[in-house]
């Protein structure tokens, strides 16, 4: 029965990234740029016209299995999901990134989890607004059977695990998502184990089977494959490789993580998301009334320098461009490949006649 196990887990592999890697191959070979061609996904041969298309589908599929057919549930949570919480929802999370970098302890860590699982789709919509940051390598809880059999990893791995180097911060960049699975564990516990596959890593989120107003939505866990030459992961064989080390307490779940998922994706690691854009109108809070030569007014490092002294802030100029409105107003903007900030503020300054007086 566990020569079968290890066998199921291998092939079920060989299949599943033999095929993605050649529609890779095969695409990477059209002179056609992605967003020109349609993108077909072969797990379940759906079809998209372009990687929009693709992110809505999670996006539809994600909701349909958390709610079901419950429409009062699924519009009370969407409502607190909106597009115009957003600037708040983003303030929020640059605070806890900042009270997180400060001491990267396990409470802050939790408390992190917590809001996200509460804002999971604005986080899903924002997330070229967050890094991944390196936590620690993934490995499975020893078990033990109703025999006293202890499945557990293997000496070697742990030594290799505790002595690799930390993995470095992935900027997110945009916010495509690729894939959305069951595990095949959720048949063991009274959620959905949910994979959403985004680039090299998934977003692991739990749900409660049973729809009800007190409902519990979960961020599980993140995966990051930082090592994998292949973007193509099977969420399927991760969720095998749980299922049968996990929930069937068999040591061959263990092997099948050392030889199998790191054969063919490199140690995975496990991570959590931190704000590292924000809004421009949440940073600069004093808008008007802001002093500066008249002739400076379109001299986006002045304009910074005046706007940082009156905030009391340290904003990066660098990031930063400015355009006229009128002779009071100019609108200060992020740069499109900024990676501090989003959005736009208006600035208006102080009426020079006013200045002449206190002077």
């Amino acid at each position: 029965m566990k020569m079968n196990k290890k066998v199921i887990i291998s092939i079920s592999l060989a299949h599943l990234i033999i095929p993605l890697l050649a529609l890779a191959f095969l695409l990477g070979s059209l002179s056609k740029s992605t967003k020109d061609i349609e993108l077909l996904i072969p797990r379940n041969h759906e079809v998209y016209k372009n990687l929009d298309d693709r992110t809505e589908y999670v996006f539809n599929s994600l909701i349909k299995i958390i709610f079901g057919n419950n429409e009062s549930e699924k519009i009370k949570y969407l409502n607190t999901q909106k597009e115009e919480n957003t600037k708040e929802f983003i303030k929020k999370a640059n605070e806890l990134r900042i009270k997180y970098t400060k001491t990267k302890s396990q409470e802050t860590i939790k408390e992190l989890k917590e809001f996200y699982s509460k804002n999971l789709i604005l986080l899903l919509r924002n997330l070229d607004k967050f890094s991944l940051r390196f936590t620690n390598y993934w490995l499975l809880e020893e078990t033990k059977d109703s025999v006293g059999r202890v499945a557990k990893h293997s000496d070697t791995f742990l030594e290799t695990i505790k002595n690799k180097e930390p993995v470095g911060d992935k900027k997110i960049e945009n916010n495509n998502l690729h894939v959305i699975n069951i595990g095949s564990e959720s048949k063991h516990i009274s959620s959905n184990v949910i994979y959403i596959r985004k680039d090299n890593f998934f977003i692991v989120i739990k749900a409660s089977k049973k729809d009800s107003s007190d409902m519990k939505i979960e961020l599980d866990k993140i995966i990051y494959f930082s090592e994998s030459k292949t973007e193509s992961i099977s969420s399927d064989a991760i969720s095998n490789v749980l299922h049968i080390s996990i929930y069937h307490k068999d040591q061959e779940g263990y092997d099948a993580f050392e030889k199998d998922i790191i054969k063919f994706y490199g140690y995975p690691s496990l991570g959590i998301l931190t704000a590292e854009k924000d809004f421009l109108e949440n940073l600069i809070k004093i808008k008007t009334g802001i002093e500066l030569d008249k002739n400076d007014k379109l001299k986006i490092d002045k304009v910074v320098v005046a706007i940082n002294k009156t905030n009391e802030l340290d904003l990066d100029a660098t990031q930063l461009k400015v355009d006229f409105i009128d002779d009071a107003k100019i609108k200060l903007s992020a740069k499109e490949n900024s990676d501090k900030y989003v959005g736009s503020v208006e600035i208006e300054f102080a009426d020079p006649k006013e200045n002449e007086k206190e002077n």
